[in-house]
């Protein structure tokens, strides 16, 4: 049975639905600052709480949801619950999340293999060429070394 994103279907007694416990399992803020408001009265902070529900689908209306809000975004700080617990009952903090990376890359060479001893390296070959590009994604010490993430890289 193949079942959309977050959708849930009855089926006799039970209730099947693909993705909700990733999505919200872990979603505890409101409860915190519930607790610290029952506590002290008021938050030190702003706090704004923002539930995004497309990630099972890749977030088609993020980018434009972002450009139109960024001014009521802004931030000093971001907390992302969409995390593990160590168990039950033992909420974990995570941080220094990466986020992750998707692309397209297309390494030309020539259509056939050229002899070393002929071209002597004088022609780049795709597949080394291809592994300095990954290889160049991070420095030593695990950064990654893109300066502007938003361009369009000619190699």
């Amino acid at each position: 049975m193949a079942l959309a994103a977050v959708q849930a279907t009855r089926l006799g007694p039970n209730l099947f639905a693909r993705g909700p416990a990733t999505i919200r399992a872990s979603f505890h803020p409101p409860e915190s600052l519930e607790s610290y408001l029952a506590t002290r009265g008021t938050l030190p902070i702003n706090v704004k709480i923002w539930l995004e529900g497309e990630e099972e689908i890749n977030s088609p209306n993020l980018p434009a949801f972002l450009d139109r809000e960024a001014t009521r975004l802004q931030a000093d700080a971001v907390l992302v619950s969409d995390t593990e617990m160590l168990g039950h009952g033992h909420p974990s903090i995570i941080y220094s999340l990466r986020g992750s990376l998707a692309f397209e890359l297309e390494v030309m060479g020539p259509r056939h293999d050229l002899h070393a001893g002929r071209y002597g390296g004088a022609v780049h070959n795709p597949l080394q060429a291809l592994s300095e590009i990954i290889a160049g994604l991070h420095d030593r010490h695990g950064r990654v070394t893109i300066p502007d993430s938003t361009g369009s890289y000619t190699l």
